[in-house]
């Protein structure tokens, strides 16, 4: 929630959002033509990016699997909330990173934007949720212009499967733009050793 819908989450999101997104303008510069243009976001967690996407005209599609980050997501994207309308505390629990007790009651207000208007109303672009696991949304081909990924591709065990199915949802002359590690999640996983198996 901090990093996706609060002011103090902006410098984190710029590091790695700004960049995919400045590669997208740059493919696609005629604002007008935005709409026609079909943008997947997979691993769209709380859906910032794709709303990102979507502000700037491109019709999006975000995908995600996790239910708690979807239920989050749809909280966020149609809850018509103003901008710092909420309050919450990410930091109660945490004991790392908090010098004192204050700094566990620090107070963040969500969202940074105002969510309280009808962007379908004045644009031509269209949003949705692919929700459901990325090995398995998507079936057919030659469906999307970009594929967008941010810390994706190292939720897979092996992410050349990703670039399989990032091939083939591609329409010929697509793109994708990608930024994050390869692998890392399942880069230290322990093998199990001969007698386990």
């Amino acid at each position: 929630m901090v990093r996706d819908w609060s002011e103090e989450g902006l410098e984190e999101r710029n590091s790695c959002y700004s960049r995919v997104i400045k590669g997208l303008e740059e493919r696609f510069p005629e604002k007008e033509e935005r709409h026609d243009v079909s943008v997947l976001v997979p691993g769209a967690g709380l859906a910032r990016l794709a709303w990102e996407f979507m502000n700037k005209g491109f019709s999006t599609v975000a995908n995600e699997y996790d239910l708690s980050m979807i239920s989050v997501a749809n909280f966020m994207l149609n809850g018509k909330l103003k901008e710092k309308e909420i309050s919450i505390f990410p930091y109660i629990s945490e004991r790392l990173n908090c010098w004192t007790f204050e700094d566990r009651l620090r107070e963040i207000l969500i969202p940074d934007v105002n969510m309280n208007t009808d962007i379908a109303l004045t644009r031509k672009n269209t949003f949705g949720f692919a929700m459901g696991d990325f090995m398995t949304s998507f079936e057919e081909s030659d469906v999307f212009d970009a594929v967008v990924s941010v810390f994706f591709l190292d939720t897979a065990k092996n992410p050349i499967d990703y670039m399989r199915i990032i091939h083939r949802i591609l329409k010929p002359g697509g793109i994708w733009l990608n930024f994050g590690p390869l692998l890392y999640h399942f880069a230290d996983m322990p093998e199990s050793a001969m007698e386990c198996i």
